[in-house]
């Protein structure tokens, strides 16, 4: 292979020119390797006067390298030498770098002849390009790139190559995977519909099998009945009688139950308080009262033994938000009484302002004792409630508790007055 430039020979693996310097192919030209335009004539005679003189100074040395690097002594078809390159240069007005080849044909023959000749040798010699100056530090460390040649094989980046055949593996590993996988679900439905298949025909087995067994149990069945019938018929009349005596027991007690209704609600038959003479009764007397709620007050009493002084003017209220849903009071006897009359005064009765500023109940929980208790309802009006027990009720306390109020005009603390009762 020769250098497209020099025409030097060079190897096959050879990028730049050992003779001119430069890149051999034209595809690895950078601004370095950009060629020279060849100068006049003119300039370089000019050139090369410049170096005769400068080489007389040393004579001995320049004989020696001229005589190297003369071509006309070089034999036919032997190869050029390789210029030896030296940090003493020439450069011409615009800092070009003479080449090699330029002095190296001053031979100490070209000193001595006349300008004449000096030209017809100039013309004789084969013109060589200029270069820019180079450094030798770049040019050392540079590096060149391998060119890649026609026909020869891309090299591939082994990481890639190794990462294309772990997914190809890991691809055919899932599917494999995928195939046993399904593979594996058809022998389990395989299997289960076999199993299935199994179980119907036992099941039909045992079927069949508890057919039979009902049907001959069914025949004797029937001749038991056939046989028993006659008993039957004898006893049908004694079973008919203890049903209807048991129909007639279950209608008592159901007769019973509402007797006890009526008269639980007997036990607390509103009546009207001015139709009762009450003096013909003697009014049992509290020993103690308790409150589950009180309205706090530094002028009057609120608590329960306000609702058991026998003055209306004074009253228990409750002192929760709302309207005391839940709240009440309890009123002890000193021994138990037969009581058959209860006379409440429902709210404030202080003054008809109070009342209806106030709030009074709507309904209370009343219990009579540990016996009875009733939920009672009262209208929106002030008068006295009287309830009335057809049978009087033994007890030793009674306690109301507020179910439901009716909001007062000012305030909606539930008040009640006062509670009498009479035996």
């Amino acid at each position: 292979m020769k250098c497209e430039r020099c025409g030097h020979e060079l190897d096959n693996d050879d990028l730049f020119c050992s003779k001119c310097g430069k890149a051999v192919f034209e595809e690895y030209m950078d601004e370095d390797d950009i060629w020279e335009f060849y100068k006049s004539d003119e300039e370089l005679k000019d050139i090369k006067k410049e170096t005769a003189a400068a080489k007389e100074s040393d004579p001995k040395e320049q004989r020696a390298e001229n005589a190297a690097a003369d071509p006309k002594e070089e034999k036919v078809g032997a190869e050029p030498p390789k210029p030896e390159r030296t940090d003493h240069t020439e450069t011409d007005g615009e800092g070009i770098v003479l080449g090699d080849t330029v002095t190296e044909e001053l031979s100490q023959d070209t000193l001595g002849d006349t300008d004449a000749e000096a030209a017809e040798r100039e013309r004789e010699t084969p013109p060589t390009f200029l270069q820019k100056e180079e450094n030798p530090r770049e040019e050392s460390s540079y590096k060149p790139k391998k060119e890649k040649r026609q026909g020869e094989p891309e090299k591939r980046n082994p990481v890639w190559l190794i990462s294309g055949c772990i997914l190809i593996v890991c691809l055919l590993i899932g599917i494999l995977w995928g195939v046993h996988a399904m593979q594996q679900m058809d022998e389990e439905k395989k299997a289960y519909y076999a199993k299935a298949e199994q179980e119907d025909k036992t099941a039909g087995a045992k079927g069949q099998d508890s057919e039979n067994t009902q049907g001959s149990a069914d025949k004797e069945a029937d001749a038991k009945k056939e046989t028993e019938t006659g008993e039957k018929h004898n006893s049908g009349a004694e079973a008919e009688k203890e049903e209807k005596d048991k129909a007639a027991e279950k209608k008592e007690e159901k007769s019973k139950e509402e007797k006890k209704e009526e008269k639980k609600q007997e036990y607390f038959k509103p009546v009207d308080a001015d139709s009762v003479d009450f003096s013909k009764f003697q009014k049992i007397s509290i020993a103690s009262t308790d409150q589950n709620s009180q309205q706090s007050s530094d002028k009057y009493d609120y608590s329960a033994a306000s609702a058991a002084d026998g003055d209306t003017a004074s009253s228990w209220q409750e002192g929760e938000d709302g309207l005391g849903e839940g709240t009440g009071i309890r009123l002890d006897f000193d021994k138990a009484h037969k009581v058959r009359y209860m006379v409440l005064y429902l709210g404030n009765w202080r003054s008809e302002d109070m009342w209806k500023a106030n709030a009074r109940p709507a309904s209370l929980t009343i219990s009579v004792g540990d016996s009875q208790k009733k939920d009672v309802e009262f209208s929106n009006e002030k008068k006295a409630f009287c309830l009335s027990f057809d049978e009087p009720v033994e007890a030793s306390y009674v306690s109301l508790y507020i179910k439901s109020g009716f909001e007062g005009d000012r305030w909606n603390d539930n008040c009640i007055s006062e509670i009498e009762l009479y035996e």
